[in-house]
């Protein structure tokens, strides 16, 4: 965990809608697709409350119901989370114009949709005006920065917000520094999703399972999942609440079944991520597969 002195606000977008062909609900937040245990933005608030933040502002547009069924206002997590709405992602950060910069030193821009290791998160709010972009695109910004507050309120004050990144990029106080992969991941097609729940898996998405989560030699279950004994998991795997797998079924490694997932008899599943409500039947085999 950090410790810092210095009054540190963390914007946190999660403006940017899940790409159709994932088999998604209509306009669904990237940030609620899955990520281990947990969706996208449950860990990067965890990530937040174990870096010693405790102030967020965070900036939705659509479906913003569903997101607050799964983060609240920050509870869980001991943060104070203020809910911001906008149009659309094009204008997400036109509300800091709002907002009240009093007491404030540092701002945290962060994107709710990435996946960023600790260790790359710990170097960028230690850091004074770093902006992180991209190892395969040096001129796109990530989203995430740490800036103090006379850099971000001259930047607001001269510029169009939607061109933020750029203006952040351009300003004489701020460094870039390129992100390399194995710290951040932009998940946005389906083999971009599977390859992050293997990420989760083999660095973190066991230990950060809830406390009530049942631990096997394959990996974990929800208590409100159902494994029949005949069925066949090598792990590492994922089983969400409310799945069912049933007897002869083959689950290989590197599989998440998030939530609702029904595995039929004598199916065949590896190296897949399965979303809430997906049913395979006896003629489904996936590999590298994400079912939606």
């Amino acid at each position: 965990m950090i410790t810092t002195n210095t009054p540190i606000r963390a914007v946190l977008v999660a403006t940017h809608i899940a790409e159709q062909d994932l088999g998604t609900p209509h306009d669904m937040p990237s940030c609620l697709l899955p990520c281990g245990t947990q969706t996208l933005v449950e860990r990067t608030l965890d990530q937040f409350a174990h870096s010693g933040l405790k102030n967020i502002d965070l900036i939705v547009s659509d479906q913003p119901d569903e997101l607050r069924k799964v983060i609240g206002h920050g509870e869980r997590w001991g943060l104070r989370i203020t809910w911001h709405w906008v149009q659309s992602g094009a204008s997400s950060y036109s509300v800091l114009r709002s907002f009240d910069w009093h007491g404030v030193q540092k701002v945290l821009f962060a994107r709710a949709e990435q996946w960023i290791s600790d260790r790359a998160l710990v170097n960028l709010i230690e850091a004074k005006n770093l902006v992180l972009v991209r190892a395969d695109q040096p001129n796109v910004w990530t989203g995430w920065a740490c800036c103090d507050k006379e850099t971000v309120s001259t930047l607001i004050g001269v510029g169009h917000t939607s061109e933020l990144g750029t203006l952040l990029q351009a300003h004489s106080n701020t460094a870039r520094k390129i992100i390399l992969r194995e710290d951040w991941a932009a998940p946005v097609s389906a083999a971009d999703i599977v390859q992050l729940q293997q990420r989760a898996l083999n660095e973190e998405g066991l230990d950060s399972a809830p406390a009530t989560w049942i631990r096997k030699p394959w990996g974990i279950m929800s208590p409100q999942a159902w494994v029949d004994p005949k069925a066949i998991i090598r792990g590492p795997a994922i089983v969400g609440p409310g799945c069912f797998v049933s007897a002869d079924a083959q689950i290989g490694p590197n599989t998440v079944l998030t939530k609702d997932v029904i595995v039929d008899n004598e199916v065949r599943i590896a190296d897949s991520l399965a979303l809430p409500g997906v049913y395979f039947g006896q003629k489904n085999r996936a590999a590298s597969h994400t079912g939606g």
